[in-house]
C-alpha cells in the first residue's frame, strides 16, 4: 500500500506535543514526513529532553499511524530534542546572605489553609534530595549575623540540643516582649542540633499546635539541653497567635494547646496569674485559663505520650516549688 503524506499529517494532529498546548502539527514539532510505498519516516523535534518524553512521542506516533492510516506501515521516528536555553540562575534580591543559594516562599491570603504542612513537606523532600534546608517564618526579622551566632552557641556544648532567642512582637510601632522560659524556644526561631532532632523523632504533629514546646519537653526528657539566649533577638511583626484569628480566640486556643501538651492544672493557674500583663491585660489570662478547662471538660484526647506528660508535669511542679521557696 502506498502511504499518503497528508493522511499522516492528519493523523498526527490527534497527538499533543510534549509540554505544549497544541498538537504536534500545529506546534511545529513535525519537521518532515517522507513516504516510500508502505514505509514512512517522521522527523520530529520536541523541547522535553527526558528519555521518557522521547520514548512516549515515538510510541504515540507509531500507534496513531498504525491505527488511523495503515496497520502494517513500516515506521521510523527520528526524535530530536531542542531544549530551550537555561534561564538565568536564581538571584536573591537585596543584600546577599552568606551560604544561602535559593529561597522558596510559601504564602497564602489567609491563615489555616496548610502553609505549615506544605512547608514541612517541602523541607523534608528537599533534605532527602541532599539539600541543606532551613525554615523561617516570613514575619520574623533579625540581624544578618543571627544564624552565625546561633550556630556558635553549639560549640563546646555537646548536649545542647535546641537553641532559640528572645522575641519581641512589633505592633503599631511598639515592641512587646514575649514571655519565654529560658528552656522553651519559640518555633519561629527554633534551631536544632541534628542528633537531637532525630532522637526526639522530629516535630510531633499536634491538632492545635504547640509542636515547638513539645519538642523542647521531649528533648529535655532525653537528656538534651534547651536554651534561649538573650543576645539572640528577633522581631515578630504581629501579635503571636493572631495570624488567622483575633487576640481573644488566640488566647483561648493557647489554653487548648496547653491542655493537649498535658500541662498540670496548678501550673496553668500560676502561669495565668504571672502573665496577667499579656495583651489583653488580665482578660487574656482569664480567656487562656477558660480554654484550658474547656478542653479538660470535653476530655479531648491528647496526642503526646503519658510518659512525656508525666515528665512535663514533674518539671512544672518543681518550678512552682522553686518559685515559692
Amino acid at each position: 500500500m502506498k502511504l499518503n503524506k497528508q493522511d499522516i499529517f492528519k493523523a498526527l494532529e490527534s497527538i499533543s506535543a510534549p509540554g505544549e498546548g497544541q498538537n504536534m502539527v500545529e506546534s511545529g514539532a513535525v519537521k518532515n514526513i517522507v513516504t516510500f510505498g508502505d514505509e514512512v519516516i517522521v522527523d520530529i523535534t520536541i523541547s522535553n529532553p527526558s528519555l521518557q518524553a522521547k520514548k512516549k512521542t515515538e510510541v504515540e506516533i507509531m500507534k496513531t499511524i498504525h491505527d488511523e492510516v495503515y496497520e502494517k506501515a513500516k515506521i521510523t521516528v527520528n526524535v530530536k530534542v531542542d531544549a530551550p536555553a537555561k534561564s538565568a540562575p536564581n538571584v536573591i534580591k537585596g543584600k546577599a546572605i552568606p551560604g544561602i543559594q535559593n529561597i522558596v516562599a510559601v504564602a497564602s491570603g489567609k491563615g489555616g489553609v496548610g502553609k505549615s504542612t506544605v512547608t514541612a513537606n517541602l523541607a523534608v523532600t528537599l533534605a532527602k534530595m541532599g539539600f541543606k534546608v532551613g525554615i523561617l517564618d516570613a514575619d520574623i526579622t533579625f540581624d544578618a549575623s543571627y544564624y552565625a551566632s546561633v550556630i556558635s552557641k553549639f560549640e563546646n556544648r555537646e548536649k545542647l540540643g535546641i537553641v532559640g532567642g528572645i522575641i519581641y512582637d512589633l505592633v503599631n510601632g511598639k515592641t512587646i516582649p514575649l514571655y519565654l522560659h529560658p528552656n522553651i524556644t519559640r518555633g519561629a526561631v527554633q534551631f536544632f542540633k541534628r542528633e537531637c532532632f532525630e532522637e526526639i523523632g522530629g516535630l510531633l504533629p499536634l491538632k492545635y499546635g504547640g509542636e515547638d514546646s513539645a519538642a523542647c519537653f521531649s528533648a529535655r526528657s532525653k537528656g538534651w539541653e534547651v536554651q534561649n539566649f538573650e543576645d539572640l533577638i528577633g522581631y515578630h511583626h504581629r501579635l503571636a497567635g493572631t495570624a488567622d484569628r483575633g487576640i481573644y480566640k488566640a488566647r483561648f486556643r493557647e489554653g487548648f494547646v496547653e491542655y493537649h501538651l498535658g500541662y498540670h492544672p496548678l501550673f496553668e493557674f500560676v502561669k495565668g496569674i504571672s502573665r496577667y500583663k499579656e495583651q489583653p491585660t488580665i482578660l487574656g489570662s482569664m480567656v487562656r485559663f477558660t480554654g484550658f478547662w474547656w478542653a479538660n471538660l470535653k476530655r479531648e484526647k491528647r496526642s503526646i505520650s503519658k510518659e512525656l506528660i508525666k515528665f512535663i508535669r514533674k518539671e512544672q511542679i518543681n518550678r512552682i516549688i522553686k518559685i515559692s521557696s
